[in-house]
């Protein structure tokens, strides 16, 4: 049905008050493809360029102003040695919010104790942790030999540490040794 003059009028008065244009240039023959491309989306040509840029304004401004990731990680209160050994195997910890300097695949934190495991992994720094029963050989991670918490590297038979004045921690069938994790992150005070 063809609409009226006075339709067409009242149509265009509208347009005029809700609506700003734009001018877009296109090369001659692109206008034909980004219709066609649109219309397969069963969109208007106008509907499609709006929709792509508020797309890209949606991903720029995510880049731009990014919301940091947070999340909620135990941190035992107790620390795990670099050193000697200290006692870890406890249920007291605090839960921290900690942002994007945390590994997101850590699941608890511990605050390192002694220089043995320095200079990757400083006294009174955080080692981040992601909990496992099982670790591979020459990978650091946090250790509970005998009720003594250890954050060592994983060797045969014996916990080792980075720092040449310490001597190999060995266990024997008598001891009891446990995986708590493996070290992922370590880091200063990232609490928020």
């Amino acid at each position: 049905m063809p609409q009226s003059k006075a339709h067409m009028q009242a149509t265009q008065r509208y347009e005029q008050k809700a609506y700003d244009k734009v001018l877009l240039r296109l090369k001659k023959g692109e206008r034909d493809i980004i219709t066609a491309h649109a219309t397969g989306y069963s969109e208007s040509l106008n509907g499609y360029i709006t929709k792509a840029i508020e797309q890209r304004m949606e991903r720029e401004s995510a880049t731009i102003n990014p919301t940091p990731r947070t999340k909620e990680v135990g941190l035992y209160e107790l620390p795990a040695a670099a050193g000697a050994g200290e006692f870890l195997d406890s249920d007291r910890y605090t839960v921290v919010k900690v942002d994007e300097r945390v590994p997101s695949s850590a699941t608890f934190g511990v605050r390192i104790s002694g220089d043995s495991m320095e200079p990757d992994y400083p006294d009174g720094y955080i080692a981040w942790v992601r909990h496992s029963i099982d670790i591979d050989l020459g990978k650091v991670g946090v250790f509970v030999l005998n009720g003594t918490g250890y954050i060592k590297k994983m060797g045969h038979g014996e916990l080792l540490s980075l720092n040449p004045a310490y001597e190999p921690i060995r266990w024997n069938d008598d001891d009891s040794i446990r995986v708590s994790g493996i070290v992922v992150g370590v880091t200063q005070d990232v609490f928020r």
